[in-house]
């Protein structure tokens, strides 16, 4: 046999010896037999014995003291109000959008003031609201159709004729729109029948809404939260009643 093989059978087999030895020596240690024992060590079932009545008149103790009470965490404060009044005159006047290009970003805007799935009646409501300001102005109490007036401009003035700017139920754009939302993950519709809310998908997050549309957005939301939608429908003209009523297609 040559050497190399006769090396490679002893380390074969001392290696055998050491796996066995670690186990030997953990129960050696286990038992005490590692160093050397003090005759007038209790043994180790009185040790236990006595932890275990150590612990229970703990236990009995505790259980006869009152609990301590909590303490209350204080509450996180309100987000402040915004402070509209503080804006400069027209901040929310948008730019024209004849062919209704920004419906996307009114129907965000709203979705994100409402800030958690919106009824459909509401969420149209809304951004028509949003569109066609002047709408909204006749239902406010003086002081905030003035404050409404100042920030939005001349489309929160009514208009001088019987005119509609937005036919809703045939406005190709608003279609279009809202289609292309829902596609796209922007919007996300639940719910049936008169149960359908409207919240915004993950796409929404690329669209951006700061400025008139937010400031419009959070307005007309927090009116339609105090007064409900009767403090505005009963003046619409039937086309924009019927739109707000209508089923998304």
């Amino acid at each position: 046999m040559k050497l190399a093989d006769r090396i490679q059978m002893r380390y074969a087999a001392l290696r055998i010896h050491a796996q066995r030895l670690a186990p030997q020596v953990l129960a050696k240690a286990f038992r005490g037999e590692l160093v050397e024992q003090d005759p007038q060590d209790e043994p180790a079932s009185v040790l236990l014995q006595r932890l275990t009545a150590s612990q229970s008149t703990k236990t009995s103790a505790s259980r006869g003291r009152p609990r301590a009470q909590a303490k209350p965490q204080p509450l996180a404060p309100d987000r402040p109000p915004t402070d509209w009044a503080s804006l400069p005159d027209g901040a929310w006047v948008a730019p024209a959008d004849p062919d209704g290009h920004a419906t996307t970003v009114w129907i965000t805007a709203v979705l994100r003031a409402w800030g958690a799935p919106m009824p459909e009646r509401t969420a149209r409501l809304a951004t028509l609201l949003c569109q066609q300001p002047h709408l909204l102005t006749p239902a406010l109490p003086a002081a905030q159709a003035s404050l409404w007036s100042r920030l939005v401009g001349d489309a929160a003035a009514p208009l001088p004729t019987q005119v509609t700017r937005l036919q809703p139920a045939s406005n190709h754009p608003w279609g279009r729109a809202f289609q292309g939302m829902r596609m796209r993950g922007d919007l996300v519709e639940a719910g049936t029948g008169d149960d359908v809310t409207w919240a915004l998908g993950p796409g929404a997050a690329a669209i951006a809404t700061a400025g008139w549309p937010d400031g419009r957005a959070g307005f007309v939301v927090a009116h339609l939260r105090a007064h409900g939608l009767a403090s505005v429908l009963p003046a619409l003209a039937p086309a924009e009643q019927a739109f707000v009523d209508a089923r998304a297609a």
